[in-house]
């Protein structure tokens, strides 16, 4: 067989990390960059230690593909037959009237300008032939060929034109100069290929760390400040969520998931417990994210279930949190009333794991439970979650609001907003 060399930007996951493992499978060779080690890349680079070199990238900053280049010469490659650059990212906000100015930023320069500068600079490499560069682009980037149902992607979608064009430009210079490189711009669509998460259901043993991921995620949540206003009330109030968390575990009315890190990416950890038997063999996935989800049992309610209550820590600003309760019942009420539904509560994920599709399967599992039973999905969402949940097909049925005293600069009055959505089968 005639052995290819791949050179694969942005493998640590998904499209590219799928495409290393087919690679190697039909017995080519590989060089794969990644953002950062501890990925699933490296236990495959272990197994094929001869076919799979591992270099660092990360496309949205000139000095880490200046690195780049420079590993690249020293790992001696002359000949690359078939490059993909699969960089990119999705972020939030994303709509025209909504995006940040960083994150419009950031959108061009992971999807457009870094690939196309990492495509430059390999091809000046004199002493290097490539034969073709594939980049992953998105028929949301057609000037052409408007998606309507897609009008929430402004920022991705204009990265992605911006790709697409540039490559049109790309591919007639290299044509000009007589260079036989080819230049593809590919449009994968929806694709299967496994992110390294797994959704479970949670364990008690997760209470804690559950916790700690509704803290980080809502640090700067206006009503959260406002109802817990002091660090040290705050710092209670973590000791009520993993209470909250263990029972709502324990209780049948109550799906708690938790999405995980594969173990691949977890370092090794083992021990020995008191009795001498070993536990901790192997990795124990991380948690990233978390879901709570209220299903509905008739045969609870007909039962007279009652509901472990919260136990709020003292100096607890019960007058908002009551105050705000109210506000979304009375939503509630007016829109789902006594129908049955499955009742997302409270999902987070930690800043650190964002923007991996965590939110999407916790999500999608409450779609596909009220599918089955053919009931409503109800939730109230912070404006950061709005165009997730319309992604997905929820309706926005109810604007929530309510002015915060002493949140804003300086002590400055504040208007907090939700959203209350409506997933129907």
């Amino acid at each position: 067989m005639d052995t290819k060399t791949w050179l694969i930007v942005g493998a640590s996951r998904g499209i590219g990390l799928e495409f290393v493992r087919l690679i190697l499978a039909s017995g080519h060779r590989v060089v794969a960059t990644t953002r950062s080690s501890g990925s699933a890349l490296d236990a495959i680079a272990r197994d094929a230690p001869d076919r799979v070199t591992l270099l660092t990238c990360d496309v949205s900053t000139s000095q880490s593909i200046t690195s780049f280049i420079d590993q690249f010469v020293q790992s001696g490659v002359k000949k690359i037959h078939y490059a993909v650059i699969n960089a990119g990212i999705l972020e939030y906000p994303n709509r025209a009237l909504e995006m940040t100015f960083d994150h419009f930023a950031q959108h061009l320069l992971t999807n457009a300008v870094g690939p196309i500068i990492v495509a430059q600079e390999l091809l000046k490499l004199s002493d290097v032939s490539i034969g073709t560069m594939a980049f992953m682009s998105s028929d949301s980037g057609s000037t052409q060929r408007f998606l309507a149902y897609e009008d929430g992607f402004a920022a991705y979608a204009a990265s992605k034109a911006a790709l697409n064009q540039a490559l049109r430009h790309l591919a007639e210079e290299l044509r000009r100069k007589q260079r036989h490189t080819v230049i593809l711009a590919l449009h994968p669509g929806e694709v299967a290929t496994v992110m390294p998460l797994i959704l479970t259901e949670a364990q008690e043993a997760d209470a804690p760390r559950i916790a700690e991921i509704h803290m980080a995620a809502f640090h700067d949540n206006a009503m959260l400040l406002a109802q817990f206003p002091t660090p040290a009330i705050r710092a209670e109030l973590f000791n009520t969520l993993v209470q909250k968390a263990r029972d709502e575990i324990r209780d049948p009315q109550w799906a708690v998931l938790v999405v995980r890190d594969e173990p691949e990416f977890q370092p090794q950890q083992q021990g020995t417990a008191e009795d001498g038997s070993e536990v901790g063999q192997g990795p124990r996935p991380a948690v990233v994210s978390f879901a709570k989800w209220r299903r509905p049992i008739e045969e609870l309610r007909v039962r007279s279930y009652v509901e472990a209550p919260w136990q709020w820590p003292a100096g607890t600003r019960f007058d908002i949190l009551e105050d705000w309760t109210r506000r979304v019942e009375a939503v509630a009420s007016r829109v789902v009333g006594t129908r049955p539904c499955y009742n997302l509560s409270y999902i987070a994920t930690d800043p650190e794991h964002e923007r991996r599709g965590a939110a999407a399967m916790l999500v999608k599992w409450g779609i596909e439970q009220a599918k089955k039973d053919g009931v409503l999905v109800a939730l109230e969402s912070t404006k950061q979650g709005w165009p997730l949940y319309e992604m997905l097909g929820f309706k926005a049925e109810g604007l929530l609001t309510m002015m915060l005293q002493g949140i804003g600069e300086a002590g400055a009055e504040v208007l907090y907003e939700e959203m209350f959505f409506v997933w129907r089968p």
